[in-house]
């Protein structure tokens, strides 16, 4: 898995190969039961966790961006589980 986390702004960003979606989805749906999708012009809200993802895969770039301090908790916890580190 190649993964970057990214600060954006405030908050982060988890940046991942297209080929990861599987994974990431799988990880979500096991530790954040009842994953929602709202689609907003070309990205997607997630909501998961009791947080507020932005989703978006412009160019095969996807990428989730944290709205809040506790998704940062998330992402950070997401990168370290699937990156191995």
């Amino acid at each position: 898995m190649t993964m970057t986390l990214l600060s954006v702004g405030k908050h982060l960003s988890l940046e991942f190969d297209p080929s990861d979606l599987d994974a990431i989805q799988a990880l979500v749906d096991a530790q954040y039961p009842g994953r929602k999708a709202a689609p907003a012009g070309i990205a997607t809200i997630l909501a998961f966790g009791g947080e507020e993802f932005l989703y978006q895969n412009e160019w095969d770039d996807p990428c989730l961006i944290s709205s809040s301090t506790r998704g940062d908790e998330i992402l950070r916890s997401m990168y370290a589980q699937l990156s191995g580190g």
